[in-house]
């Protein structure tokens, strides 16, 4: 009887003790950070609101610091103008170390994205380092400090990407100057096309030194005279400089005419390509005439 009592007595002091442990201040932040990845893939800038302390700050991997309204801001424009689809955001190795009233964690993040309105995107995973502090106020624990940084991208997938994405603008730039009408490019699709590929700041310096913003690329295409017959990608290079920067240079052979007149140009056309919303796009080029 005493053997018996003394099992279901130690049964109950596990059971306690497992109940504790389970609602205990890690299993709590560890629960609101589960919440965090969920409402990231979701759009749910709420959940976020609130659990960021008043004074809560964000540090990216470019060192600029966020204020708390700042962040709440951009996830709110998140969630309703997503500029990229998040297919997947996790953690793995989450860490979670409390003393008293105040928690250090740390994790590993993995974040998979996808470009919206680009048919022929593919997805990308960037993965990273995540530190946050939080702090235990009136009974709940709020974020006061989070730092984000990001391992770097695989240089060889990064140099075969602005490649392809490099022949991909070429052949673009040969549809919309295979004389169609402007109307035709829109319908094709080929008018939007340009409008992703080309960044806003996109800045243009032709063989002669004028200089053209994306606004008046995209205008010239309504009256083009230039009438692309081949373009032929002589030689083509690659140079990574960051995560989020490029450089391609290309030797094209061009044949078509201008206004009715024949040619049969080379030239060696310098881009520079960033990584932004999750697809490469390009912020400058310059070209020149091989004689």
């Amino acid at each position: 009887m005493k053997t018996l009592l003394g099992t279901i007595l130690l049964l109950f002091i596990s059971v306690c003790m497992a109940s504790t442990e389970s609602s205990g201040p890690e299993q709590e932040i560890l629960k609101i950070h589960k919440g965090f990845d969920e409402a990231f893939v979701k759009g749910d800038a709420a959940y976020f609101d609130r659990y960021f302390a008043p004074e809560y700050t964000y540090s990216n991997n470019f060192g600029v610091l966020f204020s708390r309204a700042e962040n709440l801001g951009f996830l709110r424009t998140f969630a309703t103008k997503p500029p990229y689809k998040i297919l997947a955001n996790t953690s793995d190795n989450v860490k979670v170390n409390v003393n008293g009233n105040a928690a250090l964690v740390t994790a590993d993040w993995t974040t998979t994205a996808l470009p919206i309105d680009d048919p022929i995107a593919q997805p990308h995973t960037d993965t990273g380092r995540y530190t946050a502090f939080y702090e235990k106020r009136d009974g709940r624990w709020l974020v006061v400090a989070e730092h984000m940084s990001e391992k770097n991208h695989d240089p060889k997938l990064m140099e075969q990407q602005v490649l392809k994405a490099g022949r991909e603008y070429n052949e673009l730039i040969k549809h919309l100057k295979s004389g169609r009408s402007y109307a035709e490019s829109e319908r094709s699709g080929d008018v939007g096309a340009l409008n992703r590929v080309l960044a806003d700041e996109y800045t243009c310096t032709s063989y002669d030194g004028e200089i053209s913003s994306k606004v008046d690329n995209l205008e010239s295409y309504r009256t083009n005279q230039n009438k692309i017959a081949s373009a032929e990608v002589l030689e083509q290079q690659v140079r990574i400089i960051s995560n989020y920067t490029a450089i391609e240079i290309e030797k094209i052979r061009y044949v078509g005419s201008n206004a009715g007149k024949a040619y049969d140009i080379t030239k060696r056309v310098t881009m520079t390509w960033i990584w932004r919303d999750f697809r490469w796009q390009i912020a400058a080029d310059h070209s020149s005439i091989v004689k």
